[in-house]
């Protein structure tokens, strides 16, 4: 895998098809070529809003909420399950991965463990905030 900009990833064919079910259920997988490869461009539809508590979170720039430097989130409006999203309160600059790991359903469904059990290279993972 490799990341295009912050909007989006560029996918090789064979990990698109191994994890179409994780990234479908939040976003779309868009085909594109390079040469005679087959790419996938995914693009991140799911939109959480009100889980960030931008009164008590950092940014580079407060008056714009760009550059999102320390998340604060509201622990009641966490999503239910794994998932993939991106947020208004920053402009939808980042790309976030929420990782419940509550029941094998999650696990499956988890990009974290995915990658990991595929042996997929290519994608950092910068912890933000844990919950217990």
């Amino acid at each position: 895998m490799a990341a295009i900009n912050l909007q989006g990833l560029a996918i090789r064919d064979h990990v698109a098809n191994e994890l179409a079910e994780i990234f479908e259920d939040s976003g779309e997988l868009l085909p594109f070529y390079v040469g005679d490869d087959n790419w996938y461009f995914y693009n991140v539809t799911r939109k959480i809003e009100g889980m960030l508590n931008v009164e008590m979170s950092t940014f580079m720039l407060p008056s714009l909420n760009i550059g999102l430097q320390k998340a604060v989130f509201k622990k009641e409006k966490l999503p239910k399950h794994s998932c993939i999203f991106k947020m208004p309160e920053d402009r939808f600059e980042g790309t976030y991965v929420f990782d419940s790991r509550k029941n094998d359903q999650d696990i499956s469904l988890n990009l974290f463990c995915a990658l990991r059990a595929h042996g997929f290279t290519g994608l950092n993972f910068e912890e933000i905030a844990r919950f217990d």
